[in-house]
């Protein structure tokens, strides 16, 4: 049995449950982004939150190098509960030490991994079940159409979070609401059924039993794509962990930022979501991360005012949006029917070291440059991924024209 096959009953039905799913742990985990903001005005700093973040790295080595083994042994709906719990727990632990500051320190270092293993567990059963749920001619939209709707939560996290906060600056609130939306995100995991998740770890357990070594993985054209997501992660992290100090820092509105970058992927990926599946990948991609990279050079020219701001969110939003799911169906178009549930694995893991190694790295960048020299390197890694994939694109035509 393949991965696309195992929705064939009612795979719409599956599609917008998950859809559904996805939303709720996008708000829970994009909230995230505030806490730098929280640990900051509790005497910590960049840097600490850059420490939690590593610790999330190694939970997310762990969760995914395992997680093919424990979907040949557990149903994969009692895993995607799992992620529910994960979330609730990380933040009931920081409502508790929002009550009690002189344990906040420690429980920091639990709660973000807590947090992280949620969005790790998520994430990685999100991406296999979406193409489970997909024909090959349907899979890059609709990977298109996921990617949208959890840009949604994720920027939703930070516009809810600074609404709540303008109630109450506690935070106490804010927390409370995460518990009730990670109970949300529970309840839509259930509703997914059980049926169809069976099948879904049946057929990848097979799957990554049937592949056939260690060198069709390394000579699999999928691999260049799993480094590129390392990069474009390493991007993403860079764009939105640190908006919410940054604006703060230089008297802008991150709620602005988080709702021209929502506005910016949402409807570009949502319009022309099918017109860019069906263009070439060759030319689509490269000029896609390009104008990515321009636009975070104009991010680190330092916007003078709001509007500056939201154009720059805007911008961001469109370019990284579009690429983003290109590279994540590029991953299954290249990759073998027999390594393709391997490279979604590797494809979530490269992710994930990258979202969370990176804020230590950033981190210590900013304590040091500041912000616009951050920007600027993510420019540069944006414009380093362009050349990559010129190269990657013109030489697999040269070797189709050789044969």
């Amino acid at each position: 049995m393949t991965d696309q096959a195992v929705y064939t009953s009612t795979p719409q039905r599956i599609f917008i449950i998950l859809i559904i799913e996805r939303i709720f742990h996008a708000v829970c985990m994009g909230s995230a982004a505030l806490l730098p903001f929280y640990f900051i005005g509790n005497g910590l700093d960049e840097i600490y939150f850059g420490s939690t973040s590593a610790i999330s790295a190694v939970i997310a080595i762990i969760i995914i190098l395992f997680l093919p083994f424990i979907m040949k042994k557990v149903r994969v709906k009692k895993i995607a509960l799992a992620s529910g719990m994960f979330f609730l727990s990380g933040y009931a632990l920081l409502l508790y030490g929002n009550q009690q500051p002189e344990s906040l320190k420690a429980l920091g270092f639990v709660c973000v991994p807590l947090i992280s293993a949620g969005w790790i567990t998520h994430f990685t059963l999100g991406s296999i079940k979406v193409s489970a749920a997909s024909s090959d001619t349907t899979r890059q939209q609709n990977f298109m159409i996921y990617a949208a709707f959890s840009t949604l939560g994720i920027s939703l996290g930070p516009i809810i979070g600074k609404m709540v906060l303008s109630v109450d600056d506690s935070f106490s609130y804010l927390f409370g609401l995460l518990i009730a939306l990670s109970l949300m995100g529970f309840m839509a995991s259930i509703a997914t059924g059980g049926g169809s998740a069976d099948g879904l770890s049946t057929s990848t357990a097979s799957e990554t039993s049937r592949t056939d070594g260690i060198g069709e993985i390394l000579q699999s054209p999928a691999l260049f794509f799993v480094f590129m997501v390392l990069l474009q992660s390493a991007i993403f992290t860079i764009i939105i962990n640190f908006q919410v100090v940054f604006g703060e820092q230089n008297g802008l509105s991150s709620s602005v930022f988080f709702t021209c970058w929502a506005i910016g992927i949402m409807v570009p990926r949502l319009v022309l979501g099918g017109w860019i599946a069906k263009r070439d990948n060759r030319i689509v991609l490269p000029i896609l991360t390009a104008c990515l990279g321009i636009s975070l050079f104009a991010l680190a020219a330092g916007p003078s005012s709001n509007l500056l701001y939201g154009m720059a969110a805007v911008s961001l939003g469109v370019f990284y949006g579009l690429s983003y799911p290109i590279v994540q169906a590029e991953t299954v178009k290249y990759a073998t029917i027999s390594t393709r549930s391997f490279f979604l694995v590797a494809f979530s893991l490269a992710y994930f070291i990258s979202y969370y190694v990176t804020p230590l790295a950033a981190g210590i960048l900013v304590s040091i440059h500041g912000y616009n020299q951050l920007f600027f390197i993510a420019g540069l890694i944006a414009m380093s991924m362009v050349v990559a994939e010129f190269g990657f694109y013109r030489s697999r035509y040269s070797k189709q024209r050789t044969l």
